[in-house]
């Protein structure tokens, strides 16, 4: 099974939005997001469009 479109690991979405990894983190923490595992990657943890966007969110109003 590959990773479907729009999934991203916390350093790509940190990348993306050009911010901090920790902050990226603080961000998933706070919103309560549990991380996605894919079996063809299983040492890395994925996030959907959705959480991306809730992130996104996040990041506007701190």
């Amino acid at each position: 099974m590959a990773i479907p479109d729009g999934y991203k690991s916390v350093e790509q979405i940190a990348v993306e939005l050009n911010q901090t990894l920790n902050r990226i983190q603080t961000a998933i923490r706070e919103l309560g997001i549990v991380q996605k595992v894919f079996p063809d990657d299983r040492r890395r943890r994925y996030y959907s469009p959705e959480d991306i966007d809730r992130i996104k969110d996040w990041l506007k109003s701190h």
